[in-house]
C-alpha cells in the first residue's frame, strides 16, 4: 500500500521541486481573478441593461403624460 502512495506524489513532491509548486499556487490564484473580471463584465452589461430600461420607462411615461395632456378624456 505505501508503493501505492508513492505513485500517487506529484512530480514536485517527489524530486522537492517547490518552484513548480509555487507555479501551480499562481495558477490557483488566478483563476478567481478570471472569476472576478468575468463577473466584474457581468455587472457592467447588467448595469448598461438598467439604464436602457430606465430611459425606456422614462420615454414611455412622457409620452403617456403629453397623450392624456393632448386627450383628457
Amino acid at each position: 500500500m505505501e508503493e501505492q502512495q508513492t505513485n500517487n506524489l506529484t512530480a514536485s513532491e517527489e524530486t522537492g521541486d517547490t518552484d513548480t509548486a509555487l507555479t501551480n499556487d499562481a495558477t490557483i490564484e488566478q483563476a478567481p481573478s478570471d472569476e472576478a473580471s468575468t463577473l466584474r463584465a457581468e455587472i457592467d452589461r447588467l448595469q448598461g441593461e438598467i439604464t436602457r430600461l430606465t430611459e425606456l420607462q422614462n420615454r414611455s411615461k412622457q409620452e403617456l403624460d403629453e397623450f392624456c395632456t393632448l386627450f383628457p378624456s
